[in-house]
């Protein structure tokens, strides 16, 4: 794990603090190669918490996602998929890039 957001509570919408990661603890520095897997889980106040779908996506691809709408434009969302490939949700990113 190389972040972790913190936790929304109730909401089938969440809207998460903008974060900045650095390019070596990414991706080593070679981040054009690389896929991120972005991972969303429902948490639990007993027991474990709950992985409810996932994205795997290049820094490239994270960039070209970028939504030209706002948060509730959903054209350019990365499709957030279960273990059987179902949408459960839709990630719009608001802005992303690489800083050396």
């Amino acid at each position: 794990v190389v972040y972790r957001s913190e936790h929304i509570l109730n909401s089938i919408n969440p809207y998460w603090n903008p974060f900045e990661i650095d390019v070596d603890r990414l991706c080593n520095g070679d981040c054009p190669g690389k896929e991120l897997k972005i991972a969303v889980w429902d948490h639990e106040n007993w027991g474990e918490d709950r992985w409810l779908a996932e994205v795997e996506v290049s820094v490239a691809e994270l960039q070209k996602s970028v939504t030209k709408g706002g948060n509730a434009s959903r054209d350019n969302a990365l499709r957030v998929e279960d273990a059987n490939e179902e949408v459960m949700g839709l990630l719009v990113v608001l802005k992303a890039g690489v800083v050396a």
